[in-house]
């Protein structure tokens, strides 16, 4: 699990408490509540291809979300490089007026609020699909192969 959050001893603790303590999985299934316990009965039962072939869906899913966000980044960083321009044309002579200045900067904060806001969203989006279903899958294949490397 990486960590990304602030470097203080309570939300490193709490992290550590939340994100690296064992969890339920095909290894704990005694961590697993009711629910849980349904899916990864389901897991075990299902067969190993089938079970590789959801979580390569799965994973594919969590590829394109990265990539949209990547694309849309991408746009958003040349929105900002025009913006540079202007701005640049400005200083070099070619006067913007106060409101242009000020639109100027309210698109570039807004530009950078999409962002934000849109990396908010892909990283709850990632952590609902890695820590619901698609973790326990993966505990349930990796275990499975393991034990069996031929199939």
């Amino acid at each position: 699990e990486n960590y990304d959050g602030d470097v203080d001893f309570e939300v490193m603790a709490e992290f550590t408490k939340t994100k690296l303590a064992p969890k339920c999985s095909y290894s704990h299934p005694e961590l697993c509540d009711l629910e849980q316990k349904t899916l990864l009965d389901g897991y075990i039962a299902m067969p190993l291809a089938e079970l590789k072939a959801i979580i390569d869906e799965k994973d594919g899913e969590l590829k394109r979300m990265q990539d949209e966000f990547v694309e849309y980044v991408d746009a958003t960083q040349e929105k900002f490089s025009q913006l540079a321009i202007a701005g640049t044309n400005a200083e070099n002579g070619m006067e913007l007026s106060n409101e242009e200045s000020k639109e100027l900067e309210e698109l570039q904060l807004k530009l950078q609020k999409e962002i934000d806001d849109r990396e908010i969203k892909l990283n709850g989006e990632k952590n609902l699909v890695k820590e619901g279903p698609l973790g326990l899958m993966k505990s349930v294949y990796s275990a499975r192969k393991r034990s069996n490397p031929e199939l």
